[in-house]
C-alpha cells in the first residue's frame, strides 16, 4: 500500500525503513530532541510498516521501543546472530519494529517476557554508559574501560522474538 507522511515525494509509499548505524552516532542529538525525528516516523506512518534498526550498540533500542508505544502500538523483535554468522561476519545489534492497528476497545497489547527483560538490560547498559561519559569529561575514568561499569551478561535463550 501506499501511504502520505505529509513530507513530500521523497517520503512518500515507504512500507519498510532501514536504518543502519544512524542511531548510536546521532544519539546526542537524537537524545536532546526526545528522538523527534523517529517520533514523527512513528506516528505518521500506516499500519503493517517496519522499521529495521542495525547499529554498532543496542544501547538505544529500549527508548526506541519506549518512543515507539508513546507513538502508536508496535511489535518489538530483537533478532540475535551468533558471532562469525551475521551480516558482513560481525555481530550487529538489531532491532526490528513492526506498527499494529491501534488496539480496540478492551484489547491489551501483548509483551514478550524476553524482549522486556532484554531491553531493560539494553537500557541499564545505555545509563552506565552516560555515566562513564559524564565521569571521563568530569577528569575521571579518563583511562579506564567503560565496559566495566557494565551490567554483567544477559543469558537469553531465545534467537528470535
Amino acid at each position: 500500500h501506499r501511504s502520505h507522511l505529509g513530507g513530500g515525494p521523497a517520503a512518500d509509499g515507504f512500507d519498510i525503513f532501514a536504518v543502519e548505524f544512524v542511531v548510536a552516532e546521532n544519539s546526542l542529538k537524537l537524545e536532546a530532541t526526545d528522538f523527534l525525528l523517529f517520533r514523527q516516523l512513528f506516528r505518521r506512518v500506516p499500519p503493517s510498516t517496519v522499521f529495521v534498526f542495525m547499529d554498532a550498540t543496542h544501547r538505544y533500542w529500549a527508548k526506541l521501543v519506549a518512543v515507539a508505544a508513546e507513538e502508536g502500538r508496535f511489535d518489538a523483535a530483537l533478532p540475535h546472530f551468533e558471532a562469525g554468522k551475521s551480516l558482513f561476519g560481525f555481530p550487529k545489534h538489531v532491532l526490528v519494529l513492526r506498527k499494529q492497528p491501534a488496539l480496540r476497545a478492551g484489547e491489551a497489547p501483548a509483551a514478550s517476557a524476553s524482549v522486556s527483560s532484554r531491553l531493560a538490560w539494553f537500557e541499564s547498559h545505555r545509563m552506565a554508559h552516560g555515566e562513564w561519559w559524564k565521569r571521563r569529561a568530569a577528569g575521571g575514568d579518563e583511562d579506564s574501560d567503560e565496559t566495566s561499569t557494565l551490567p554483567q551478561t544477559l543469558q537469553c535463550d531465545a534467537q528470535v522474538e
